[in-house]
């Protein structure tokens, strides 16, 4: 596939990829490097961003991150920050590779009130995270299946939470593999 490098310094558009208010976006086997920079969302889902996907991608954001700046995919309400409520629907994450970052992938909804409804993140292999592997909070409807989730080669590790969900509701979360979780050191894993 295409390959999109990008250096980003700007805390207002942190993403390589962002995609804001815009419904029915398909990214299909393209490689982002994030890496480089001091911010590195690789696709970031702003706004009413409803059913978008990535597919078949590998989104890389280095090994080496231990802070928030750098994700390589982030849906959430807000350029500058991962944890503000989205009101968009419907994302898509299959058959990527996400490398790297603070987390792996972070979904936010504003509350159980008002949720992010109907994601899916099936069939990825993410790799070498800091913290969290998936992390998501207020969705509803969603669907975490079949994917893969460790930190084998990472030298800096902190506590492992594979898949974390905060206030959850009809989520589906099946065949998930989450394994080598020390990275060249040892630390506990949840």
């Amino acid at each position: 596939g295409a390959v999109l490098a990008s250096n980003i310094s700007d805390a207002n558009a942190r993403g390589a990829i962002i995609i804001d208010n815009t419904p029915w976006v398909t990214i299909d086997s393209l490689d982002v490097d994030a890496i480089a920079g001091t911010y590195g969302y690789g696709v970031h889902f702003l706004g009413n961003s409803s059913f978008s996907s990535i597919l078949n991608s590998t989104i890389d954001v280095g090994q080496n991150a231990t802070s928030t700046n750098k994700i390589p995919v982030v849906i959430s309400g807000s350029r500058t920050s991962y944890s503000i409520g989205f009101a968009g629907s419907n994302i898509t994450v299959d058959n990527c590779e996400l490398i790297g970052g603070y987390f792996s992938l972070t979904s936010y909804g504003t509350s159980a009130a008002a949720p992010v409804v109907g994601n899916t993140f099936t069939n990825n292999i993410h790799s070498d995270f800091y913290l969290y592997g998936i992390y998501t909070v207020s969705n509803d409807s969603m669907s975490i299946l079949n994917n893969d989730l460790s930190r084998a080669t990472r030298s800096t590790v902190s506590t492992l939470y594979g898949i974390y969900m905060s206030a959850p509701t009809n989520t589906l979360v099946n065949a998930n593999a989450i394994h080598n979780t020390g990275g060249t050191s040892s630390s506990p894993s949840y």
